[in-house]
């Protein structure tokens, strides 16, 4: 399983590596966002991923659409007004 870590998350990247540990080492974590991500980053980051997170940044339907593997999105934030939920129910992507 991957997951891919679209933005930074209001939590220090060493609490955040610490905490990620054994998924990291067990290959589930590829990678954590330590610093805003471009949209081309976003796209690059989503392919192969079974599960994105992210917080308060858009999620552009282009970088869902990179999806091949995509079964979840996990939102760190209240509300899902900033992505393309739409599409995504439609896809049967779980949020």
């Amino acid at each position: 399983m991957k997951i891919s870590m679209l933005e930074p998350l209001a939590v220090l990247v060493e609490r955040l590596r610490e905490q990620s540990r054994p998924f990291i080492d067990e290959g589930r974590i590829a990678e954590l966002a330590e610093a805003p991500i471009s949209e081309a980053g976003k796209l690059e980051r989503a392919k192969g991923a079974d599960v994105l997170i992210i917080a308060n940044s858009p999620l552009s339907k282009e970088v869902v659409e990179a999806r091949k593997n995509l079964k979840m999105i996990s939102v760190a934030f209240t509300g899902v007004d900033h992505i393309p939920a739409e599409d995504i129910t439609r896809w049967g992507i779980l949020v």
